[in-house]
């Protein structure tokens, strides 16, 4: 991978291996007739990935994750995290599948058209500082908050053992193009579950970077595999799975509410409401609300996507609308890059065309009120931008509050009465409460809602093992009755 005379990355043949990106089963890289093209955002041809078939795919799923589940239960959760720490700093600073630690990084970006800067702080400084605290995230999804429960599989409450065992021998993740979301089956892992891996096909990269790292630190052939294929052997493999994780609409979300062996990350849609007491400080509100929104480069369910304010809620929503108005858009691979780039001008111009079908009295997109030539499809030497966008609504009730993008948009609107704010945070990921504490007591929180963050002085930061994804293992493993009865004389 060389840099032109402009500093742009060009892709060399070299660069790559000449059979492009494998799967990764049993420890072996295997390779295939069939693929699928990868292309960069600009439609550049990149590499190809190695596709799998039906028979293969679910063998792995059903014999794979039974070996892998042997090979785990004879080694000590403490082990393990050796193992995961240890494979940290691999992944950081190893060439893995032929790719140097800063050639993984430009490809991702590449491929997923999330900017550099994002990918780093993603890859090398979210995932591998999640992999080297590992211990302290395990032992806090500990019930007994002592991580030999993972080997014993009982502990001891109020003088009564209780049992702790899995639901399954191994789960599957059916993970989006972005390399966070490789955190929830790391910590699959690191509660000692066999794991099956299905990449986005936008960002085959880090999964197979993260297993052949694991490998390499120790870690026993089967116990983690990563799988390529195409979406109709996807939506097998989530069947067959007995535990399985993916992502999908809010409809998808609703319906697979009820299959426990199921769990789907939906849209994330999550809001902030902003109490009274902060709604005075104009320009610090403003503020939280723009960082919240182009966390994650917007594109993450995480990203903030709707703003119910108490007071002055007209007033913020223009000093956020002139904050992205203003906002830089540069090429994602140099280090002012923050914002998406969309793989094609049609998928840039289909989103544009759902927000204008959407926008009606009621909903106003104020920057392009404000400011006429601020356009809101922008091409920057040759990369397809949708800029920060910023829409007041009169109300949450509209269909456009708290809709969400792969890139920074944000919906504002005025807080309702106490009696309908359950229904305005209804199908929340994340919510953040920004005011004091008392002005939010009496509110009753969804139990949609998976992520509170409470800033009272305006801190919206989270952490990637927090809740939604923290605490895993509470859906991998289940409480168990174990009666004793004392042995007769």
């Amino acid at each position: 991978m060389t840099n032109d005379d402009s500093g742009r990355l060009e892709i060399t043949e070299s660069d790559m291996t000449s059979f492009g990106i494998p799967s990764y089963i049993d420890g072996r890289e295997v390779y295939s007739e069939y693929y699928n093209i990868i292309t960069d955002y600009r439609g550049n041809e990149i590499t190809k990935v190695n596709l799998v078939g039906a028979i293969t795919a679910l063998d792995c799923i059903k014999g794979g994750q039974a070996i892998g589940a042997y090979q785990i239960e004879k080694m000590s959760v403490s082990s393990i995290l050796d193992i995961i720490s240890n494979a940290a700093n691999i992944f950081e600073n190893e060439t893995i599948n032929g790719l140097r630690p800063k050639d993984y990084i430009d490809l991702v970006s590449l491929t997923s058209g999330l900017p550099i800067s994002f990918i780093n702080e993603s890859a090398f400084v979210a995932l591998t500082g999640l992999m080297r605290r590992m211990d302290q995230i395990i032992s806090l999804q500990s019930p007994s908050g002592e991580l030999e429960v993972f080997d014993k599989n009982f502990f001891i409450r109020n003088n009564k053992q209780i049992g702790y065992v899995k639901e399954s021998p191994g789960y599957t993740a059916i993970l989006p193009g972005n390399p966070g979301v490789n955190g929830h089956w790391l910590m699959a892992l690191g509660g000692k579950n066999s794991v099956t891996v299905k990449p986005s096909t936008r960002e085959p990269f880090t999964s197979i970077r993260l297993a052949i790292a694991l490998s390499w630190a120790g870690l026993p052939n089967s116990v983690v595999n990563v799988l390529h294929c195409e979406n109709n052997i996807t939506d097998l493999i989530v069947q067959r799975s007995k535990k399985c994780i993916t992502t999908g609409s809010i409809e998808y979300t609703k319906i697979a509410k009820n299959n426990r062996n199921l769990k789907v990350f939906g849209p994330g849609k999550s809001k902030m409401i902003v109490g009274s007491s902060k709604c005075h400080d104009l320009e610090n509100i403003a503020q939280i609300i723009v960082n919240a929104s182009l966390k994650n480069c917007g594109s993450s369910c995480l990203s903030l996507s709707g703003v119910l304010l108490q007071k002055n809620s007209e007033q913020i929503a223009e000093m956020v609308a002139a904050r992205f108005a203003d906002y830089p858009i540069c090429h994602p691979n140099t280090k002012q890059g923050r914002l998406p780039v969309f793989h094609s001008k049609d998928e840039a111009d289909e989103i544009n065309e759902l927000i204008n079908n959407l926008l009606d009295h009621e909903a106003v997109d104020l920057i392009e009120r404000r400011y006429d030539t601020r356009t809101r499809l922008l091409n920057v030497e040759g990369c397809n931008f949708i800029r920060p966008t910023v829409i007041y609504c009169s109300s949450y009730k509209h269909r456009l509050f708290s809709y969400e993008l792969p890139f920074p948009f944000v919906t504002i609107a005025p807080a309702p009465p106490e009696e309908e704010m359950e229904a305005a945070i209804e199908d929340t990921l994340a919510l953040w409460l920004v005011g004091q504490k008392d002005e939010f007591s009496s509110i009753k929180i969804p139990a949609s809602v998976e992520k509170i963050i409470a800033c009272p002085n305006g801190n919206t930061t989270d952490e990637l093992w927090d809740p939604h994804y923290g605490y895993i293992n509470d859906w991998l493993y289940k409480l168990r009755c174990d009666r004793n009865e004392p042995e007769s004389a």
